[in-house]
């Protein structure tokens, strides 16, 4: 978004104009076990807006959750709704009537009066492939953190293989890898007695110690998880480990034997089709992909096989276009529920007389006591509503390097501006000032962060609840590292939604009670010098440059985490070992 510049003097500034769109708009939105993608687009396919959110499996949200997804990007659209003239939205897990209407009924309030077509993320990714002429029928090969073959003809018949879930299908997903791949190293290591490569992958990458670890993480591993253990099976494959490459060899067999199937139930084996490549489990591992075509090609040989050359949200894109648009409003501009530029301050109620005190000087004397004390009345309850919302650290916190909890009465609602200050010459008269256009909050600190994106931590409250803690101050905390808070105990729905997001937060007595800190009797000694931040660590010892006892050893190379004396430790030299050097010479002698 490109700033105005206008002048440091208040009697100098002028309303920013935003662009108004006479032709009707277009909004796609595809979700599924990743991420959600939105784009919007003109008439000509010009791209204004596209951006990624959390994940949009429909099957993992409740309806509020639904609508607060598609109210966070209505939110950030660099238009009014009014503008578009219609939408398709296709979430991972719609497979019924049922579902497809639910989304439709969550659209319908965030978007009043949009056509919407509500689908499947096969059918946006489908329709974002090209079709080619003379083909019988084309098939989507999906492979992401689940799979499904999809496929359909010109005549419209659909047919669908897999896709039913990673505990009964999503057959070559990277789920599936995931879970082969530790079944497979843990019976290997138990047959042979040795550890895999792969093992030794999967541990650095979970960040565990030894095998056993495993068995607490896996109870614990949710889909997301699982999939994730792809990535180091795809890289112990790369470094040739036999194990890696027979799971992806059956994923690949398993991906093309269900592509055939569905090609089957289309047409005949004689005729020509169009297979599509999508997710990125094919997109992003070529090597991987090329397998797959190669296998498809055995089984079906009138195969012409294609990866998708274009993200898969165009899809949703081409959907919404297809839909009769509805008439828009070029008048209105601005996100949904924009504040009102600086100029518009000269019109608030406070600049103003009461209306109803207008004719106070003529009144009868009796009514216009009564008028003040009516209105006198109204001000504990106004004081009351605004009581907890007083400033933005009351409604809200950092909890972690690009997360925050949030007041969800005011997340979705609460705009910024950027101010930055310029200077063109020495002189002061040529000062001006830079003032972006309003934006969501979070996305706002997110870019003054130099961040890709701040995310607000769903803590589950209803309405009553949240407004309840928050008056209690729910969301103002002392944040004491990433992901550790203190906070006030009273708000124990708060800290127990925040604890199920990983989020460690204590009250002040049990931060007291910590054995492992200063009883009280002496002050606790501290270690002198500036506390590194997040992207400028030293690259052995966090406390090398800063501890008297710190060696070369000791700035070269991070110390690991062992026991000493009751407790665990990260240091090279623990004081009160018979070994301590306080020099590099002392080392080396």
């Amino acid at each position: 978004m490109t700033p105005k510049h206008w002048p440091l003097f208040p009697d100098c500034m002028k309303k920013p104009t935003s662009p108004k769109h006479s032709a009707p708009l277009y909004l796609g939105i595809e979700g599924g076990g990743t991420r959600t993608t939105a784009l919007l687009v003109d008439a000509a396919d010009r791209v204004l807006y596209e951006a990624s959110f959390d994940a949009g499996n429909l099957k993992l949200l409740s309806d509020r959750e639904l609508q607060w997804r598609l109210r966070e990007i209505a939110t950030r659209l660099p238009c009014p709704v009014t503008a578009l003239g219609a939408i398709a939205i296709g979430l991972a897990g719609t497979r019924t009537d049922p579902d497809r209407d639910r989304i439709r009924r969550g659209a319908s309030r965030i978007f009043p009066k949009v056509p919407c077509l509500a689908t499947n993320d096969l059918e946006t990714a489908l329709a974002a492939a090209p079709e080619k002429p003379g083909m019988a029928a084309r098939v989507l090969v999906l492979s992401g953190t689940g799979s499904c073959c999809y496929g359909s003809t010109p005549e419209g018949r659909t047919a669908k293989v897999g896709g039913r879930g990673h505990i009964i299908g999503d057959r070559g997903s990277a789920t599936e890898i995931g879970l082969k791949a530790l079944r497979a190293l843990v019976a290997q290591a138990d047959r042979s007695g040795t550890w895999p490569k792969l093992g030794t992958l999967i541990l650095d990458a979970l960040a565990l110690n030894v095998p056993d670890d495993l068995i607490d993480w896996s109870i614990q591993a949710d889909k997301t998880d699982m999939a994730s253990l792809a990535i180091p099976v795809f890289r112990a494959a790369a470094q040739r480990d036999p194990l890696a490459r027979g799971i992806l060899a059956e994923a690949a067999e398993a991906l093309a034997t269900d592509a055939a199937a569905c090609a089957g139930h289309l047409t005949e084996a004689s005729q020509p089709v169009h297979f599509i490549l999508n997710g990125g489990m094919l997109l992003n591992n070529p090597a991987f992909a090329k397998d797959v075509t190669r296998r498809l090609r055995q089984k079906w040989p009138g195969a012409r096989v294609e990866a998708l050359t274009r993200p898969s949200v165009w899809g949703a894109v081409a959907l919404a276009k297809s839909q009769p648009p509805r008439l828009t409003s070029p008048g209105k501009t601005g996100p949904p529920s924009a504040l009102a530029p600086l100029t518009a301050l000269l019109d608030s109620p406070t600049e103003h007389r009461n209306p109803r005190s207008t004719k106070l000087d003529t009144m009868p004397l009796g009514k216009a006591v009564n008028l003040m004390l009516e209105e006198e009345s109204q001000v504990p309850h106004a004081i009351a509503q605004e009581r907890a919302t007083m400033h933005l650290d009351t409604v809200c916190t950092m909890v972690d390097v690009d997360k925050v909890v949030m007041y969800p009465n005011v997340a979705h609602t609460l705009r910024a501006i950027t101010v930055t200050m310029g200077e063109k010459g020495s002189d002061m008269s040529d000062l001006t000032l830079s003032v972006s256009d309003y934006e969501p909050f979070l996305v706002a600190a997110a870019k003054a962060m130099q961040i890709d994106s701040l995310h607000q931590i769903d803590t589950g409250l209803d309405p009553v609840t949240a407004e309840r803690e928050q008056w209690d101050d729910a969301n103002n905390f002392l944040a004491l590292a990433p992901g550790v808070l203190v906070g006030y105990e009273r708000n124990t729905v708060t800290n127990s939604m925040l604890r199920e997001h990983g989020i460690e937060v204590a009250n002040v007595a049990e931060l007291l009670a910590d054995p492992e800190r200063s009883d009280g009797s002496a002050r606790l000694a501290t270690i002198p010098g500036m506390v590194p931040g997040l992207y400028d660590r030293p690259s052995g010892c966090l406390f090398a440059p800063r501890c008297a006892y710190a060696v070369d050893s000791c700035r070269a190379q991070r110390p690991p985490l062992r026991a000493w004396q009751d407790g665990n430790v990260r240091c090279h030299y623990p004081l009160g070992e018979s070994v301590k050097p306080t020099s590099a010479t002392e080392e080396a002698s």
